[in-house]
C-alpha cells in the first residue's frame, strides 16, 4: 500500500487495512471495505496512506468525479492541509477527523447532512415498542396477518451464498425497476455491483435474507456482520406484493440479525433523495454517523 501522494488500486488484500481503521474509528460506510469493494465496478476506487491516516479516493455517489477523503486522528491539521493542496474539497470525512483539528477555524466545515450514515438498535427494530414506533408497528401487524392468511411469504437465511443466485436478483431486480417507473439503466449499476459482491462473497462475512412467495422470489437483502454486535446493510430490494411490505422486510431482518448476536446495524446514507430520508427516519435512528465536507479558509472573509 502506497505512501501519500501515491495510490493503491483497492482489492482484497486491503480487507484488513480497512477493518483496522473501521474498528478503530466507527463503521462509517464510505470506509466499510464490502461497500467499496463492491460498487467499484470500474476499478477506480483507491487508497493511500498519509501519517498513518487513511485517505481514500472514489467516484462521487451523485456525479461520478473522483473526490477524495481521510480517516484518522494523527496530525489531521497538516494531512487534511496536504490533501487540500491537490483538491478543493474534502468530501465523506467522518467527524471523528473534524473532531481532531486543532485549528478548526483554519478550514472551512459544512456538514454533509445528505451522507450521514443511519444507526439504529437492533432490538428496537424488533421490538418496536413504544409511541415512535407505533404506526410502523400497526403495519407490520397487518402486513404479516394478510402475508400469513395467504400463506405467500417464506423467509429464508440462504445458504452458500454465490454467483448462482445471480439470474434471480437480476429478475428481481427487472420488476423492482419497472414498478418504481426507472429504466434499467437506474439499476444496471446496483446490478453490477451485487454481482460484484456476490462474485467474492467467500472473503466476505456476508448474511442474506430471500423473501420467497411460492418459487418466486419477491425480496432480498444483503447485509455484513462486522464484528463487536455490528451490521451493516448493503443492499436490500423488495417487491410491491403488499402496501406495508417493507415494514414486514425489517423485522424479520432485524429478528435474524439479533439471532446472530448483532445490537446495532448501519443503513448506511440517503444522499438527499426524499424517499430514502423518509423511510430511513420513520424507524428513529438511534444515531447518526455524521460525515462532513472540509475546504480551505484561506480567502474567506
Amino acid at each position: 500500500m502506497e505512501a501519500y501522494p501515491r495510490f493503491t488500486k483497492l482489492g482484497l488484500a486491503h480487507k484488513a487495512v480497512l477493518d483496522g481503521f473501521a474498528a478503530r474509528y466507527g463503521h462509517y460506510s464510505d470506509f466499510n471495505f464490502t461497500s467499496l469493494f463492491s460498487w467499484d465496478t470500474d476499478g477506480s476506487a483507491a487508497i493511500s496512506l498519509l501519517d498513518g491516516n487513511l485517505v481514500m479516493r472514489l467516484p462521487d455517489y451523485l456525479t461520478g468525479e473522483p473526490c477524495i477523503s481521510l480517516l484518522g486522528d494523527t496530525r489531521v491539521d497538516e494531512a487534511v492541509a496536504a490533501l487540500l493542496d491537490q483538491t478543493g474539497t474534502l468530501k465523506l470525512v467522518p467527524e471523528v477527523v473534524v473532531a481532531n483539528l486543532a485549528h478548526p477555524e483554519a478550514f472551512v466545515i459544512t456538514e454533509d447532512a445528505d451522507n450521514h450514515d443511519y444507526v439504529y438498535r437492533i432490538d428496537d427494530l424488533v421490538g418496536l415498542a413504544g409511541g415512535k414506533y407505533k404506526k410502523i408497528r400497526n403495519k407490520m401487524h397487518r402486513c404479516t396477518r394478510d402475508l400469513e392468511a395467504q400463506e405467500c411469504v417464506a423467509v429464508t437465511v440462504a445458504p452458500g451464498i454465490d454467483a448462482k443466485r445471480l439470474p434471480a436478483y437480476r429478475g428481481l431486480l427487472e420488476l423492482w425497476t419497472e414498478e418504481n417507473g426507472c429504466t434499467w439503466d437506474d439499476s444496471a449499476l446496483e446490478m453490477a455491483a451485487i454481482t460484484r459482491l456476490l462474485e467474492h462473497s467467500d472473503a466476505l462475512s456476508l448474511v442474506i435474507v430471500e423473501f420467497t412467495s411460492g418459487d418466486r422470489l419477491v425480496a432480498f437483502s444483503i447485509s455484513e456482520l462486522l464484528g463487536n454486535g455490528w451490521a451493516i446493510c448493503h443492499f436490500q430490494k423488495a417487491l410491491r406484493i403488499h402496501k406495508y411490505f417493507s415494514a414486514f422486510i425489517t423485522v424479520q431482518e432485524a429478528e435474524i440479525l439479533q439471532g446472530l448476536g448483532c445490537s446495532w446495524i448501519n443503513w448506511e446514507q440517503d444522499l438527499g433523495i426524499c424517499g430514502l430520508r423518509t423511510s430511513k427516519s420513520v424507524y428513529a435512528p438511534a444515531e447518526m454517523l455524521r460525515k462532513y465536507q472540509v475546504s480551505s479558509a484561506t480567502g474567506v472573509a
